[in-house]
């Protein structure tokens, strides 16, 4: 077993950001460390998957397009038979329960995304400077999720809670990219990140 250790993909933004961080800031950007993310797929269709689900996740997976389901783990809507569960969980275990299910598919993606989470007054407008979607009040409501354009980036955007705080799942390579564009077009809201 390797002795490396593996760093998050936005440590050096970090590092070179902390002398920068603004005073007063209406906008904080966690960067969510420590998380594990699943895809999962199967037929929405078969209600024994649905099941199956329910019982290694501890909750329903969502069944409505663009939603997300909270307990245990965050897992959101991605297609009619496509899922992304982030936890904090370790994941081998729910791995080895999904192993004994026939028609039910897991792969660990861990490796690959990175969640941010950024809230604030003018999180709003931030948002809209790089957005493919109209994000203002009540165009998207707490509990929806979509997969849209962030500056040049895809990434999977979902509202938690009318603060508004949102949550951005990113491809790691694209995870510094998308923290810098953020820290430059909130500059004139003042913006701070945080781990």
């Amino acid at each position: 077993m390797s002795n490396n250790i593996i760093n998050h993909a936005l440590d050096n933004f970090l590092e070179n950001s902390k002398d920068k961080q603004s005073i007063s800031s209406s906008l904080t950007v966690d960067i969510n460390a420590g998380l594990n993310f699943l895809n999962i797929r199967g037929s929405i269709e078969n209600e024994s998957f649905l099941s199956n689900a329910e019982k290694i996740f501890h909750q329903p997976l969502p069944t409505s397009s663009n939603t997300f389901t909270t307990g245990s783990h965050h897992i959101y809507w991605l297609a009619p038979n496509e899922w992304l569960l982030v936890t904090g969980h370790d994941l081998n275990s729910i791995i080895k329960e999904v192993n004994l299910v026939d028609n039910f598919y897991a792969t660990d993606q861990s490796g690959g995304l990175v969640q941010l989470s950024i809230q604030g007054t003018r999180v709003h407008p931030l948002l809209a400077k790089g957005c493919t979607l109209n994000l203002y009040e009540n165009l998207i409501l707490p509990g929806q999720c979509a997969q849209t354009g962030l500056a040049k980036a895809s990434v999977l955007l979902a509202l938690v809670d009318t603060t508004p705080l949102f949550k951005i799942i990113i491809r790691r390579s694209y995870a510094e990219y998308i923290a810098l564009w953020l820290a430059q077009a909130g500059k004139e809201f003042g913006i701070n990140f945080v781990r």
